[in-house]
């Protein structure tokens, strides 16, 4: 995929957000996140702009590979780009936050979402509970889904 990717330019193929993300997620689904990594990064080196769906692929195959100290360092990347997280980064970075038993980044995130336009929804919900619950912090848990009824999401 890095290959054909790179072979792309010279050939005058358009280099844009979706041949970035679909080239990314191939290495994602083959679980080779660090070609995934490479790959983001050479977009990078070609000044291609990197925009919130491109940096969404790179945090899912991240995620997915269990490497979620990758996936929040992209999820800051994106805060320092000044790239607004959507629900799908958030639920994301979520995720990695709860498989690494950090309560207190999800919880953060969590409060961050609240401020900005991302809508909260019962996945990113059961995903900060979860965090919570693995840092046996279940005062957070319980305030968490006393807030989730309050907004009338089902779980």
């Amino acid at each position: 995929a890095l290959q054909i990717y790179t072979s792309m330019a010279p050939r005058k193929v358009d280099l844009n957000e979706t041949t970035s993300s679909a080239a990314i997620g191939a290495y994602g689904k083959a679980g080779a996140w660090d070609k995934a990594s490479q790959l983001f990064n050479v977009t990078a080196k070609n000044k291609l702009e990197h925009t919130t769906i491109v940096y969404n692929t790179l945090i899912c195959s991240l995620e997915q590979s269990d490497k979620w100290e990758e996936a929040m360092q992209f999820l800051n990347m994106m805060e320092q780009q000044n790239l607004e997280a959507d629900t799908i980064s958030c639920r994301f970075g979520r995720s990695a936050c709860s498989k690494a038993c950090d309560w207190e980044k999800a919880v953060l995130l969590f409060s961050a979402m609240a401020m900005s336009t991302v809508e909260r929804d019962a996945m990113i919900f059961n995903a900060a509970i979860s965090a919570c619950e693995k840092g046996s912090q279940w005062e957070k848990s319980l305030q968490l889904l006393s807030v989730m009824a309050n907004k009338k999401i089902e779980r």
